[in-house]
């Protein structure tokens, strides 16, 4: 059986340049956009992001329990998180 890895993105929050990553970790907070040269990835933003997959680990948990399978698309922007649920 074929396990599917699924990229991540980290988007620069003043020119939208994507980076797509295999993981986020702490090693990438500061990186720096190759187009602008502005921080794409701060300190805020990785522990909100840590804060949302606490929360989006939750989410799933109880929407299996509930039969609720509901999308949402979720991102970090300068250390909040915005949730929005996602029509099908």
């Amino acid at each position: 059986m074929q396990k599917h890895v699924g990229l991540q993105n980290i988007v620069c929050d003043h020119c939208h340049y994507v980076e797509p990553v295999l993981e986020i970790t702490p090693d990438l907070v500061g990186m720096r956009c190759p187009v602008c040269d502005e921080e794409m990835l701060s300190i805020a933003d990785y522990k909100a992001w840590r804060r949302l997959m606490f929360w989006r680990r939750v989410q799933v948990a109880l929407a299996w329990l509930f039969c609720d399978h509901r999308n949402f698309s979720v991102h970090t922007i300068d250390g909040s998180i915005v949730w929005r649920q996602v029509d099908e």
